[in-house]
Order: C-alpha cells, then structure tokens, then sequence
C-alpha cells in the first residue's frame, strides 16, 4: 500500500468521525453547509483512492475536496472566529475538530505531497461560486432562508422583498453591505461547525 492510500485511509477514518458527529444533530440539514459538503466529497474522495488507486477522475474528486476543506479551514480562522465564534468549539473539539482541522491539514498534506495532481484548477472555484449562487437549493433544507439566505455565507446574495424583487445595490439584505454579522448572531455562527 502506497503512502497516498494510508493518508486516506486515515483521512477516510477521521471523517467518518466527524461525519457521524454532525449528522447525529442535523440529518439531512448537513447538505446546507459548505463545511458539511467538503467533507462528505472528501470521504467519498479518499475512499475512492484507497480502493480504486488514481484515475484521473478521482485526482480530481481529490483535489476537489481538498480545496474545499482549506477554504473551510480558512473561513474559520479567519472570517468567523474573528466574527465572534468560539475557537474552542469552531476548531477543538466536537466535529469541528475534524472538519475544520484535522482533516483539512491532513488532506492538504496528502493531495500537496503523495498524489497525483489535478489539471482542473478551476473546478473548485467553480464549484463554490455555484454553491454561493441562487442553483444551491439551500431553501428546501435551510431554516435560516427567511433570515438572510446561505448559513455562513461569507459572500452576499441578494434578497427577496416577497414580491419577487430583489435589490438592485446587490447588497444582502439592503443595508449592511453584505454583511452577515448583521443577520446573524454567535450562537448561528457557532452551530454551523
């Protein structure tokens, strides 16, 4: 067994954890959070390496999810704990112990110095931006819909008025910019971990 295998295989274990941590509390609800989706596409991802090897196609699945947790891993360090969230529960314990550090270290370490590498760069992008936009059915899932659209989102998305309309200024909810410190308070931050 290849180093590349025994890194997802730890990763693979890690997430299981993790995953069974934040599924137990949510359900379904864990397809609304980006946090939640990269970790499912890195089990998915890390399986498929440990049992199928490295086709192309699961390169890019790697480095995919790879991506995505060091954008998770970034969002909490630096976007929601310093927006309030408590770093004990963001990063050191519970199932943000595994999504928001373990993982995300892990998998970079694995991608970045064992595996192949993807020429699809721009997939991961791609992917967040429509997960942003107004494709991600978050509203069948979502409770926080009528609060100020995606849980966390550190990008604004424009507002319905209930008529249909949407603000022209592009902002989140028409006065604050954009920001989600102004639709959400730290107990909202802290339960998307």
């Amino acid at each position: 067994m290849n180093l590349a295998r025994i890194l997802c295989l730890v990763i693979l274990l890690l997430e299981a954890r993790g995953l069974s941590l934040s599924v137990s509390d949510r359900r379904w609800r864990v397809l609304v959070f980006y946090t939640q989706l990269s970790n499912l596409i890195t089990t998915v991802s890390a399986m498929l390496l440990v049992v199928l090897g490295q086709p192309p196609w699961v390169t890019t699945l790697r480095y995919l999810s790879t991506c995505m947790l060091v954008m998770t891993f970034f969002v909490t360090t630096c976007v929601l704990i310093p927006m309030g969230g408590d770093p004990k529960k963001l990063l050191w314990s519970g199932n943000g112990l595994y999504h928001h550090v373990l993982c995300p270290i892990l998998s970079t370490i694995s991608y970045t110095f064992a595996e192949r590498h993807s020429d699809i760069i721009w997939l991961p992008v791609i992917i967040t931006l429509i997960y942003h936009s107004d494709l991600w059915p978050d509203h069948a899932v979502s409770e926080r819909d009528q609060k100020g659209g995606r849980p966390l989102s550190v990008l604004p998305s424009a507002q319905s008025d209930g008529l249909g309309n949407r603000p022209v200024d592009g902002r989140a909810d028409g006065c604050d910019g954009g920001n989600q410190r102004g639709r959400m308070g730290h107990s909202e931050i802290n339960e998307e971990v």
